[in-house]
């Protein structure tokens, strides 16, 4: 890429003058020359008085100048000379940035806004109220605030409730997860005190991906607590007098460790002490402030739903997260299989889950997004030859589910969930991308709305059936996921079992929460996603009317006497009565 110098030659000339003549309008500025960075971009070095100091800068004309802003920069990139400065190379925020840059600023415009701000800067430290420097437009996010902070310690709502509830000057016990990642390390308090009655609500107890337990300790200290600036280890002992937890010959200094300092007047302050006794103070993430409202008004009802979702494969445990993250907190979940690697091309699972229970590693994933959430979990294959106990010990979970998701897209599990769902008056949605990935097809069932799912797939076969058959679909893999068409072999991807995943949950949430206030108008979809058989266009999307599925009569056939006296014995017997004899069997 051309320097400035190259690209815009006139205009770089001009910039020099302009920065000659800023010594006629600030006395003390003083150009001491020209050179380039390490990355090869253009940089002038000057110098300005500001009180009884001299700031010694670096102004850098990026290769893409006059299109993006130059900027200003101490000499010494880690020198920190004002409150409005980014991390790592120390850049001053000023009236120019990123955000409000024209081409028409030049170099000296820059140099001429840092010497503002420094001078404000300075008049607003020396006042006692300590006025904002007024050209200052530095406001920082606080993952801007982070960037440079490889030790941070997370505040949450729930850990701040415990702190209220922990008011009281004194030494508390504190279990930390800590975790890394690419040298970062975060540490997230847990519990504070008996971990079985003031655990953090909004943190899980469980399942971190690479963490390990710390060890450490709440200091509650009264009157001020620990003032900005640097501590070491004898002088953080000194302030906390008896409340220090570990004696000289503890042998728990042996191993890291952790001490958070809260004053309820100040700011907390967490530390980690390491086995050579060095003090590292951590950077307070605080998340306590976030009020929420992140999901919609309408979503309330899915705090009390109980979703079964019978599949834990690619498209079921997709699924299963976006409805953690939309609000439901109890599951029930159904799958016989093991995760292994091929699965990882389409399951929202990763490589620390092959070779464990898809169930098992979903019940974690949920957890680990919305803490405190149930999970109930069978490795069970619905359909298939597998122990009639405990069949029925499902299906006796399952009637009392909310609503049952049958992500299988296995013909036999359908028909048994489908019979389950008609006879306790359950909702049920279901789903599956055909083969190729060109599309796939939803469908619903609603008690005394929709009609039963069996009656309602009927429906939707004898609708495929009016339409051309599907180009190459005898030629399908066993896993439905392939298709050969014309010699070219047509494969479902990640993003087709995405595309329906995120649309099946919507329905589901829809079926949780609209009531007869559905926003959509019929039972069953058939969604494209290329351009191919009955598709139109990508993302063309195909109603089909499944009313017929409602209005189909229920059969009501009558009892005779025998019969009637017949069943009278078995109700007597399932309710303890004298007609049958009390079974013994285990």
């Amino acid at each position: 890429m051309m320097s400035p110098l190259q690209a815009q030659p006139s205009r770089m000339a001009r910039e020099v003058r302009l920065l000659q003549a800023l010594s006629s309008e600030i006395h003390s500025f003083k150009l001491n020359g020209w050179s380039k960075t390490g990355t090869g971009d253009l940089c002038a070095y000057f110098q300005f008085g500001v009180g009884n100091w001299v700031f010694d800068g670096v102004l850098v004309y990026p290769s893409l100048f006059p299109d993006v802003p130059a900027f200003v920069r101490p000499r010494h990139a880690k020198t920190r000379l004002s409150r409005h400065q980014f991390g790592g190379g120390g850049v001053l925020c000023l009236e120019y940035g990123p955000d409000n840059w024209v081409s028409a600023f030049t170099g000296a415009d820059v140099v001429r806004s840092a010497y503002k701000l420094l001078w404000s800067e300075l008049i607003s430290n020396a006042s006692p109220r300590r006025l904002k420097a007024p050209l200052s437009r530095h406001e920082q996010s606080a993952a801007q605030e982070a960037r440079f902070e490889p030790y941070r310690f997370v505040l949450t709502t729930g850990f701040q409730e415990l702190l209220r509830a922990r008011a009281t000057p004194g030494l508390y016990p504190l279990n930390i997860r800590l975790s890394s990642l690419d040298g970062v390390r975060v540490a997230v308090p847990t519990c504070i005190g008996d971990a079985s009655k003031l655990q953090v609500a909004d943190v899980p107890a469980s399942g971190w991906p690479s963490a390990c337990a710390q060890v450490g300790w709440l200091a509650i200290v009264q009157g001020e607590a620990l003032h900005l600036g640097d501590f070491n280890l004898q002088a953080l002992k000194t302030r906390l007098g008896e409340l220090w937890p570990i004696g000289a010959n503890d042998a728990n200094l042996a191993h890291e460790y952790f001490i958070v300092v809260h004053s309820p007047t100040h700011k907390l302050r967490a530390f980690q002490v390491d086995a050579s006794e060095r003090l590292t103070e951590y950077h307070l993430l605080d998340f306590s402030n976030d009020k929420g409202g992140r999901l919609p008004d309408n979503f309330r009802p899915l705090a009390d739903a109980h979703v079964a979702i019978v599949g834990a494969g690619s498209l079921g445990g997709k699924i299963a997260v976006s409805m953690a993250r939309a609000g439901v907190r109890k599951f029930t979940l159904v799958d016989e299989d093991i995760l292994g690697p091929e699965n990882l091309v389409r399951n929202a699972l990763d490589w620390r889950s092959v070779g464990f229970n898809k169930v098992d590693a979903l019940k974690r994933d949920i957890e680990l997004v919305a803490p405190g959430a149930m999970v109930e979990v069978t490795q069970l294959n619905i359909g298939a030859q597998e122990n009639p106990g405990v069949m029925a010990r499902l299906n006796d979970a399952l009637i009392e589910c909310s609503l049952v998701i049958d992500a299988t897209a296995n013909p036999r599990a359908f028909l048994t969930l489908s019979a389950l769902c008609k006879s306790a008056k359950l909702p049920m949605v279901w789903g599956e991308v055909f083969a190729g990935g060109f599309g796939s097809q939803m469908a619903r069932s609603r008690p005394g709305l929709d009609g039963d799912a069996a009656t309602i797939r009927a429906c939707i076969h004898t609708y495929l059936a009016q339409l051309e058959p599907v180009p190459g679909q005898e030629a399908q893999d066993a896993l439905r996921y392939a298709m050969d068409v014309a010699g070219q072999v047509l494969v479902g991807s990640d993003a087709d079992v995405s595309a329906l995943a995120a649309s099946m949950t919507q329905f589901a949430i829809d079926t949780l929460c609209a009531g007869k206030q559905s926003e959509y108008p019929v039972a069953a979809y058939l969604m494209g996603y290329r351009k191919f058989w009955e598709f139109k266009q990508p993302f063309d999307t195909i109603p089909i009317d499944c009313s017929a599925a409602l209005c189909t009569p229920e059969k009501v056939q009558l009892l005779c006497p025998e019969d009637a006296r017949i069943l009278e014995v078995l109700q007597s017997a399932m309710e303890g009565g004298p007609n049958v004899a009390a079974d013994t069997a285990n």
